[in-house]
């Protein structure tokens, strides 16, 4: 370890991604924590850009107008902002401002690091150059200045360019690298009724094409945008930011399997490879891995799992294949009256074949997802058969990504924030680089917890991986309304709104609008909101409160006869929103409180509601404060002493 004495040289090779000491404590920037003796703490992001900042000082006094600009550079920040990242350090160190064993403040000047720092040459990230740091240590005058600028250079250049990108959690940046999407094959069959063997190849090859070392491949729902569409190739590859697309056809019968397949290049429209194939159906797993295969080579991408099939838990059964593929097929569709049928389908998949653990997989899933609404009982059960779905998956396939994102899926919903949060840091790099599912579920887990700001690159790299979802349009819309990010939300919900019938970027849309008090907007949004809800389905909170705009007292009332005699079952969220909207915070924060989602208890249209003492029970009943202790404090609550909280 080389000494950080006052002065010393070697502060400048410190940067945000290399380990060092301050007092009896290791600091590791890239993992956003601070470890001794066997004990971790997480710090976030920006507090520990502050901490790097007083490290690199070597003691001496930063004005808090130059840590804000360095942490913070051209934002406009509040003095409180900072003060919050202090208090955190010094929670984390066991620290006191009355007497100062690692921050002190220097009043009218500012604050300095007290403690002495090292840097921990041995844990240092490897890109810094231990040249560098010899050289730095040189007792030649004139090779030692220049050294030490160039170091000096170099740590700045690591810190903007790597740390800052990193600052909001981990979040991969998106490479310049090969880039494909899977369309979806067609379906030749003479009576039409493989479509659903068809859109299973497709899942299967861009699942395949996924685990590639060196390819990235867009996002199925963006793919499946331009199925029974008529673009070219060089519109796709413009629209999907991709250099190759892949589609095909399928012709299936209950004796023949004949698959065609092209890759082409965007850019011109060219072939890059085509083949066809003719096989027995039971073939199908062959001939995916042949195509998968055949793809890479043409691409010159080198394929990093071996066997597919069987690393990510897949079947030999073509008749348990076939009900897994009906299976996706429905609940995709996520229509209440076949659910049940998708739910059948995947029982008989892993009856046929009790290894397959990707039919474990959606059976955990889905068992968690059509738990909500139903008696407590039917609930407790759902759940208990989604665990044992999941470790029976985990246990055939524990190398499975598909596998791990639902684990991820699942402790997310139990609010087993920490256990999600160590599965998510556990992914491999080349995986959090390429997956959108990654960030997707990154976002989900800052923005559940009251971090949403922190959220909005890793929304942003899910959406260049799949930029014509209307899901994730929805999510980037609501981690921008979080952050106050008006303009960007509407325009992104506006967008997600014109690419799919999700009804939920609408319904984001008008809260934005709520919340920004615009009422002009919120007669737009809502109008837009109730012309597009499905036929035979009505939403009756927004329905009602359409009528009852103008009277705020009878939508009140309306809105409290509909929490408390279950009106409108299945709504706590919107009636929280239209609540908070009228003035009525106690009935706002006695709805959200019942939300499965704690994501929405972060909309600034909430922010009355944060305060009240029945918001403060629900964060701890549902876990956030202890995770916030460990993890650290989001954007919106502070701690207040050792064991207390006040949110805004």
């Amino acid at each position: 370890m080389v000494d950080f004495s006052p002065k010393s040289e070697n502060a400048t090779a410190l940067t945000a991604q290399a380990d060092f000491i301050v007092g009896d404590w290791l600091v590791r920037p890239e993992l956003n924590r601070i470890e001794r003796a066997g004990e971790q703490t997480h710090i976030k992001p920006k507090s520990m850009a502050v901490l790097i900042e007083l490290a690199r000082a070597e003691r001496a006094v930063l004005s808090r107008n130059e840590l804000m600009e360095a942490v913070w550079p051209g934002m406009a920040v509040t003095d409180d902002v900072l003060t919050q990242c202090v208090v955190e350090l010094r929670k984390a160190f066991g620290d006191e401002a009355k007497s100062p064993r690692y921050i002190e403040t220097i009043p009218r000047r500012g604050l300095r690091l007290v403690a002495d720092v090292q840097l921990d040459v041995d844990r240092a990230d490897e890109k810094a150059s231990t040249h560098e740091l010899a050289a730095a240590k040189s007792q030649r005058p004139v090779a030692s200045i220049v050294v030490i600028g160039l170091v000096f250079v170099l740590g700045l250049a690591i810190y903007f360019l790597a740390y800052r990108p990193a600052e909001r959690d981990p979040v991969i940046r998106v490479e310049d690298v090969p880039r494909i999407a899977v369309l979806p094959f067609a379906d030749l069959s003479p009576d039409k009724e493989q479509e659903y063997f068809a859109d299973g190849l497709s899942d299967e090859l861009l699942h395949r094409l996924a685990e590639m070392e060196g390819l990235q491949v867009t996002g199925r729902t963006s793919s499946f945008y331009f199925k029974e569409r008529n673009e070219s190739p060089e519109e796709i590859g413009r629209q999907l930011d991709v250099g190759h697309v892949l589609d095909g056809s399928v012709r299936k019968s209950a004796e023949q399997l004949r698959i065609t397949a092209q890759l082409v290049d965007t850019s011109n429209g060219y072939e890059v490879w085509s083949a066809s194939f003719d096989r027995q159906p039971e073939d199908i797993f062959a001939v995916q891995d042949e195509i998968a295969g055949a793809v890479a080579k043409a691409m010159r991408v080198k394929l990093g799992v071996g066997n597919m099939a069987a690393s990510r838990g897949g079947t030999t059964s073509l008749e348990a294949y076939e009900h897994y593929l009906q299976g996706n097929a429905l609940y995709r569709d996520f229509d209440q009256a076949t659910l049940p049928d998708a739910i059948e389908h995947f029982r008989t998949a892993v009856a046929l074949d009790p290894s397959f653990a990707l039919g474990w997989d959606r059976l955990a899933d889905i068992y968690t997802t059509t738990a909500y609404g139903l008696p407590d009982e039917q609930f407790k059960e759902r759940w208990r058969q989604s665990d044992e779905a999941l470790e029976r998956a985990i246990s055939l396939a524990p190398d499975s990504m598909d596998i791990a994102d639902t684990n991820v899926f699942i402790r997310l919903h139990r609010q087993q924030w920490v256990e999600a949060e160590r599965l998510l840091l556990g992914y491999s790099e080349s995986h959090r680089h390429s997956d959108q599912a990654w960030h997707s579920n990154w976002a989900q887990l800052l923005f559940s917890v009251g971090r949403g700001p922190e959220a909005i690159e890793n929304m942003e790299q899910a959406r260049r991986l799949d930029p014509l979802s209307g899901v994730v349009a929805f999510y980037l819309g609501h981690v921008y309304t979080v952050a106050r990010r008006f303009d960007d939300a509407l325009a992104e919900l506006e967008r997600g709104a014109s690419l799919s019938h999700y009804q939920l970027n609408r319904r984001e849309a008008l809260t934005a609008a709520m919340a920004m008090g615009d009422r002009p907007l919120v007669d737009k949004w809502l109008s837009l909101f109730l012309e597009n809800t499905p036929p035979g389905s009505p939403d009756i909170v927004f329905g009602t409160m359409a009528e009852l705009i103008d009277d705020p007292p009878a939508a009140l009332a309306w809105l409290t006869r509909a929490l408390d005699e279950e009106l409108a079952p299945g709504r706590p969220v919107a009636i929280a929103f239209w609540a908070a909207y009228f003035g009525d915070h106690e009935l706002a924060v006695r709805s959200a409180v019942r939300a499965p989602n704690t994501g929405y208890w972060w909309h600034p249209l909430l922010a009355d509601m944060r305060r009240l003492p029945e918001f403060k029970k629900a964060v701890r009943e549902a876990g956030i404060y202890d995770y916030w202790r460990t993890a650290g404090w989001g954007e919106f609550c502070r701690p207040v002493g050792e064991n207390d909280f006040e949110c805004s």
